[in-house]
């Protein structure tokens, strides 16, 4: 698994990115499964995506 050679902090910039990364492509109106999510979700869509992904990377430098 990815996870094992990140320390503490990498792992949690991982996992909140991914969370953020995941709930961004949710709530987007485009590309989103669920069609009927709240115009305030889906206004902070991209950015939750765009910050979830640069989370994921910049956790790559916290490794062991």
């Amino acid at each position: 698994m990815v996870i094992r050679k990140h320390n503490t902090m990498g792992k949690v910039l991982y996992c909140i990115g991914f969370l953020l990364f995941i709930m961004g492509f949710l709530f987007n109106d485009r590309i989103s499964p669920i069609q009927d999510a709240p115009e305030q979700f889906s206004d902070y869509s991209l950015p939750a995506i765009i910050l979830g992904m640069i989370m994921i990377i910049s956790s790559d430098f916290f490794k062991k």
